[in-house]
C-alpha cells in the first residue's frame, strides 16, 4: 500500500443512505414534489445544476466534523457536529464559480455566526479571495461576503438555525451560493440522522415518589 495516498476517511455527511437536512433539500431538487411547501431552495438547484453535491458533502466532513449519539442498545441514533472551541463555532461555506469557470467551495469552522449587514454585497468574490495572503484576512473576507447577503429574512431564519443548533451543541451551518448577479442562502444545523432505535423496557407511566 503506498503510504502517501491520503487516507480515505467515511463521513456520515458523504453517505448517501443517511438522511440530513440538506440530502432532504438536495432530494427535493432531484425529486419534485407539486406542493408549494416542498419547493425547492434555489441554493440547492444551483447545486444540483453545477453538479456540486458530492463537494458540498466532502466539505462538510472537513468543516463539521461528526460525533455520533448512542441510544438504545449502542445504536446511533444521530450525529451532531460540536463546536470545535467548546462554543462559538460556525460553519460559514461559500460555493462559486471562479473566472476560469471552475465550481470551487470555500469555508471556515471557527468564525462567528452572521447577522447580516449594509456593506456592499461582493460577487467577484474569488477573485478577491486568491488575492488575498494571509488566513484572517480570507476569514474576514468570508464573514463580510456572507453578512452582505444576506437579507431580513435570511437574517431571522439564521438565529432561528442557531438557536436549534445550540440547544444540542451542534455547528450551525450557513451557505452561500453566488451565481453572477445573484446569491442564494441556506441554513442548517450540522446533523445527520441516524437510526430510531427502541428499548420498550424504559416505556413507563405513572408517578415518581
Amino acid at each position: 500500500m503506498n503510504a502517501h495516498k491520503q487516507q480515505i476517511i467515511w463521513s456520515p455527511w458523504e453517505d448517501a443512505s443517511l438522511e440530513n437536512p440538506i440530502r432532504t433539500e438536495m432530494s427535493l431538487v432531484n425529486d419534485p414534489i407539486d406542493l408549494p411547501m416542498y419547493k425547492s431552495l434555489p441554493a440547492f438547484e444551483w447545486i444540483y445544476k453545477h453538479k456540486a453535491e458530492d463537494l458540498l458533502c466532502r466539505s462538510l466532513t472537513r468543516f463539521a466534523p461528526l460525533s455520533p449519539v448512542i441510544s438504545y442498545k449502542g445504536q446511533i441514533s444521530s450525529w451532531l457536529s460540536p463546536p470545535i472551541s467548546g462554543s462559538g463555532n460556525t460553519v460559514l461555506l461559500i460555493l462559486s464559480k471562479d473566472n476560469s469557470g471552475a465550481v470551487r467551495l470555500v469555508g471556515t469552522n471557527y468564525a462567528n455566526w452572521p447577522k447580516g449587514s449594509v456593506g456592499l454585497t461582493k460577487f467577484n468574490f474569488f477573485e478577491e479571495y486568491d488575492s488575498l495572503e494571509f488566513r484572517t484576512d480570507k476569514e474576514r473576507l468570508i464573514v463580510e461576503t456572507i453578512s452582505s447577503h444576506m437579507n431580513c429574512t435570511d437574517t431571522q431564519i439564521a438565529k432561528e438555525v442557531a438557536y436549534q443548533a445550540e440547544l444540542v451543541r451542534t455547528m450551525p451551518i450557513a451557505l452561500l451560493v453566488l451565481d453572477i448577479n445573484k446569491s442564494f442562502m441556506a441554513f442548517s444545523p450540522a446533523v445527520v440522522y441516524g437510526n430510531h432505535p427502541a428499548d420498550f423496557s424504559k416505556e413507563f407511566m405513572g408517578e415518581v415518589l
